[in-house]
């Protein structure tokens, strides 16, 4: 009996064993993929394929994009004022590629496409690796490094469709957080460094009228 009760004992830690070491290889699995799509997706922003970037990332990020085009099409200037600097920066440089019947007819991904096209995204990311995965279900986050030094910040994925997918919106925060530090150490207010980003990225007109103003005066019902 004592006999029979260890054998189904080591049995039982077997069966465990076995488990543990399948959920460790569906977590090993998960985190190449992540690393991969990262790869990715860090590649084709490197190409400044926006047709390529849309494929790696989340539905989120998309959304985000879809608002900012809301806010460029409907928003007034004072209602702009209360949005981060990072929004608002993106906005006025929607407003100043588009006319409000351009972009009435697109979409938040057409708008992140061009915005990969035309370089406005990430294409520093060249130096960022990723350090370590870590897996909680249909989300990742990641620690980063830079030139081989840790940061304090990662990013976050979300498994969608069966691909995990980058959630740009997620790291909007830090962004904006980073560029006021920027600002505030080159002593500028936040509208005179709007200005002098557009004008030194090509927009001669800097943040004249046009871009302070919604592209269309009434949101549809």
């Amino acid at each position: 009996m004592a006999q029979f009760r260890s054998l189904e004992m080591k049995s039982m830690w077997l069966a465990v064993l076995v488990l543990f070491v399948s959920a460790c290889s569906v977590e090993s699995v998960d985190e190449i993929e992540v690393r991969a799509n990262f790869d990715l997706y860090r590649q084709s922003l490197i190409d400044r394929n926006g047709e390529v970037s849309r494929s790696y990332v989340s539905a989120s990020t998309i959304e985000y994009y879809e608002s900012l085009r809301a806010l460029a099409l409907y928003e007034t200037e004072e209602a702009l004022n209360q949005a981060v600097i990072i929004d608002r920066l993106t906005v006025y440089r929607i407003r100043a590629e588009w006319t409000g019947e351009q972009l009435e007819t697109m979409t938040g991904a057409e708008v992140f496409i061009y915005a990969v096209d035309e370089g406005w995204v990430g294409s520093n990311l060249g130096a960022l690796d990723i350090v370590s995965v870590r897996i909680f279900g249909d989300s990742a986050t990641t620690n980063l490094s830079v030139n081989g030094e840790r940061m304090p910040w990662g990013f976050t994925f979300h498994k969608e469709e069966g691909a995990w997918r980058l959630d740009l919106a997620s790291m909007m925060t830090l962004m904006n957080g980073a560029m006021i530090q920027q600002i505030d150490q080159i002593e500028m207010t936040e509208m005179e460094f709007i200005d002098f980003f557009l004008r030194s990225s090509g927009y001669s007109n800097g943040a004249d009228g046009r871009i302070l103003n919604p592209l269309v005066s009434t949101e549809p019902n």
